[in-house]
């Protein structure tokens, strides 16, 4: 799926294409997705997934201080650049919202995932931690997050990984600077 969708347009793919490709049936394709989108995001988070996995020990045990945030970043938007050609394609209006929907529902998490372990970087005006409050702050965050990625994924420069993440970080939430982990 990834390399079909690498090579066109997400919407010139079809059903039948990727079951030739993967030497499957259309039969066994449908037990696994419902379309050539959903193959796709499934791939995609599959990827995002093993990312996310990298950081658990860190996040678990966090240093002192560290570019743990700057590093995330940073490892997202290479996921993203080497994969331009796909979000580029699976990110317009028509065809984004799976696409879309899965990025910033990996983001929300990841960020869920640090608020729940560092409940003390909160800020006090959200008030009492419970589930509607993170998950609020945490999904506001992460669509900011997606938003300025598809910007960057459309006028930006994909080899400067590290400018568009200090970018991503400065537009951030302030609360993400309330510990040393993060970097200022």
């Amino acid at each position: 799926m990834l390399q079909l969708a690498r090579e066109r347009p997400l919407d010139s793919i079809s059903v039948s294409e990727v079951a030739i490709a993967a030497g499957v049936t259309r039969d066994t394709f449908y037990r696994h997705a419902s379309s050539v989108v959903d193959l796709l995001v499934a791939a995609l988070s599959l990827e995002l997934t093993a990312m996310a996995d990298r950081y658990a020990p860190i996040l678990a045990n966090p240093p002192e201080t560290s570019d743990l945030v700057f590093s995330a970043e940073s490892d997202l938007l290479r996921h993203v650049a080497n994969n331009a050609t796909i979000y580029r394609s699976a990110l317009r209006a028509e065809l984004g919202s799976p696409v879309r929907k899965a990025l910033t529902e990996f983001v929300r998490r990841t960020l869920e995932n640090e608020l729940r372990l560092r409940p003390e970087i909160a800020p006090d005006a959200l008030g009492t931690l419970d589930d509607r409050t993170i998950g609020m702050a945490t999904a506001y965050a992460a669509s900011g997050t997606v938003g300025a990625i598809e910007v960057w994924l459309e006028t930006g420069d994909l080899t400067d990984i590290e400018a568009a993440a200090r970018v991503i970080i400065a537009a951030s939430p302030e609360w993400w600077f309330a510990t040393p982990l993060l970097p200022r």
